[in-house]
């Protein structure tokens, strides 16, 4: 851990959507062609389901089985019957692309000597390999992964443990997320939440109020 005193600010990101961009299905266009979009929208949209589902039903499974149980879903809604393809969108996941503002802002924060987590819903062994097929090895400090406490976010206890691994207290701790869902989990829960607006979308109506947006992670060391 490195040295901290008590102005020392943390900034816990969200790792799909706001580091890493996970459009996969892009990289396989020449097997889906126009499918491509339909398959990333239902793919997405099924794994967030399961995700919030089984926090319902008190039946957590790891990230990798829900993702791949949700492409298995939507694959065969659009009637794409490929365990090729399948098998390649999801060592893929592993594989991502940063956006391209990411690297530069982080290292400016880390001149700065912010501490830099991760807080995810993935498994710390999948968000490690985007890291490093990023080329963002040792800027983080911390993988946070909720696969530790087997809840998903936005469940309060996500945001808890959050917490207690960094053992800061809420005002220090600038959380970034992408997603609507995970910032107003966040915002609700008590963190400093910086919505990263990338597509111009409206707030949804949902507890908790981000304080700040920003349309990417450009300038979000000039944010207090």
């Amino acid at each position: 851990m490195p040295h901290e005193t008590s102005s020392t600010k943390i900034f816990a990101f969200d790792a799909y959507g706001t580091l890493f961009d996970f459009n996969t299905v892009h990289r396989c266009a020449d097997q889906l062609g126009e499918r491509a979009g339909a398959l990333r929208e239902l793919w997405r949209s099924k794994q967030l389901q399961y995700f919030w589902e089984r926090n319902m039903l008190g039946q957590y499974r790891p990230y990798e089985e829900i993702t791949a149980d949700a492409l298995d879903v939507a694959m065969r809604i659009l009637k794409i019957d490929s365990p090729g393809l399948k098998r390649r969108l999801l060592d893929l996941y592993g594989d991502l692309e940063a956006y391209p503002e990411v690297k530069a802002a982080l290292e400016t924060l880390k001149q700065q000597s912010c501490r830099l987590v991760i807080h995810t819903n993935a498994t710390a062994r999948l968000a490690a390999a985007s890291v490093d097929s990023c080329g963002l090895g040792g800027l983080f400090d911390d993988i946070i992964s909720i696969d530790d406490i087997g809840i998903y976010k936005p469940d309060p206890a996500a945001y808890r443990y959050l917490i207690h691994r960094t053992r800061a207290s809420p005002e220090k701790i600038r959380f970034i997320s992408s997603n609507g869902w995970d910032t107003h989990g966040a915002a609700h829960f008590g963190l400093k939440v910086i919505w990263v607006n990338r597509h111009g979308m409206p707030d949804d109506a949902l507890p908790g109020k981000p304080y700040r947006e920003v349309p990417n992670l450009r300038d979000i060391a000039l944010v207090q």
